[in-house]
Order: structure tokens, then C-alpha cells, then sequence
């Protein structure tokens, strides 16, 4: 609490406020802890939303903190203004993405995208080989996790949709990501028959098709 109070009162140095209080438990927050939660298990199909929308709201009123404290340190930082400035700027706009986020997060959980009649336990069942669509499976970074990305034919010409799918639940197709051809789509990269790469806000995953049951 008193790092909380220097850190509002603008007694922590620019580049504490800014980089330490503002930047990393921002990345924390964002970013290390929903995919730590997702790793212990918590896979179902709207989970990360709602993870996101906790983890969301607790991060915009952090950063509203630290953008006022960011905003005091620069008042008093004694190197060249602009330096001050960015660090300024750089929080507000922190601060608005965190918003954005929000909003984003809050509107997911009212989009009725939950499919409760498929889990990743028999996501795989349920999907019926088509030759017109080769890539139809269950895709996961590695075959032992409890869940992963159902590709299935979205019901579009040539196009499959992508869906989340953990042991609590899937999304319905079309409601997580884009449907997609998937060749020739700048966000999927067809290795093989069984490996694609799938870019999401860290870059690109490399998935494999494991089959129902294979946990190697």
C-alpha cells in the first residue's frame, strides 16, 4: 500500500512509474496471468472471456492509478521534457486500450457463443471427414492438453470455421474466430496435412490434428 500511495502521489521516479509500475504489471496482468490460468485447466469455451473480463477490469483501474502517478512523476521529472511527455501520452493511451478492452471483453460475454453440447472430451466425435475438407480435426499446441481448436466446414463455400473448445464447452462455429480457407489466409500457415501455425496477438502457435483420445 505505501508503494501504492508514492506510486499515486507521483514519489516514484518517471522511469519506476513508467516502465516498472505502468508497463510490467500491465503485461502481467494482461497477458502472463490469463494464459497461466488457462495452463492449470480453466479451458472451458467462454473462460478466457470471462477471465479477461476480471482480469480487464482490475487492469483499467490499476492503470488509471498509474496514469495519474505517471502523470505527477512527469511534472517532476527533471531530465528533457520530452521524455515526460511520451511517458504522459504513452499511459493515456495505456489507459485507452485497457477501455477498449473492456468494452470488447464485456460485449463477448453477451454474445451467446457457447456450444455446452460439445467439449474437448468429444469435439473429435463429432466431426465427419469430408474430402472437400481436409483440414476438419482437432487442433492443439500439444495432444496431451485438454483443449484446442475445433476446424470444421463452417457451412460457407470452402471456408471452415475455427472454434475454441476446452472440457466445459465450445463456441459456436463463426463466433471465435473469423471463418477462414485457411490456405492463402495471412493469418494460418498450412505446414503439412496435420500442422498449421495460427497467428493470434503473440504471433504465431503451431497447432497439431490429434486424434480423439490421443494424449502423446
Amino acid at each position: 500500500m505505501h508503494t501504492m500511495r508514492r506510486l499515486w502521489n507521483g514519489d516514484l521516479s518517471l522511469p519506476v512509474a513508467f516502465w516498472i509500475a505502468g508497463v510490467a504489471v500491465l503485461v502481467v496482468a494482461m497477458f502472463v496471468l490469463p494464459n497461466f490460468l488457462l495452463s492449470l485447466g480453466t479451458g472451458a469455451a467462454r473462460a478466457f472471456v470471462f477471465i479477461s473480463v476480471g482480469v480487464a477490469t482490475v487492469a483499467c483501474g490499476y492503470q488509471a492509478l498509474a496514469t495519474v502517478g505517471v502523470w505527477r512523476s512527469a511534472g517532476r521529472y527533471p531530465g528533457p521534457r520530452l521524455w515526460a511527455l511520451l511517458a504522459r501520452v504513452a499511459s493515456l493511451l495505456l489507459l485507452a486500450m485497457l477501455v477498449a478492452q473492456l468494452v470488447f471483453v464485456v460485449y463477448m460475454t453477451s454474445v451467446d457463443s457457447n456450444d455446452p453440447s460439445r467439449t474437448s472430451a468429444n469435439a473429435a466425435s463429432t466431426l465427419k471427414p469430408d474430402p472437400a475438407f481436409p483440414f476438419t480435426g482437432f487442433w492443439k499446441t500439444q495432444c496431451a492438453q485438454n483443449f484446442g481448436l475445433v476446424v470444421e466446414p463452417s457451412g460457407a463455400a470452402n471456408t471452415y470455421a475455427v472454434s475454441f473448445c476446452g472440457p466445459g464447452g465450445c463456441f459456436k462455429p463463426g463466433t471465435y474466430r473469423p471463418n477462414t480457407t485457411l490456405v492463402n489466409d495471412p493469418s494460418y500457415k498450412v505446414i503439412d496435412d496435420n500442422t498449421i501455425d495460427v497467428l493470434s496477438k503473440d504471433g504465431f502457435t503451431r497447432y497439431s490434428r490429434c486424434a480423439q483420445g490421443d494424449h502423446r
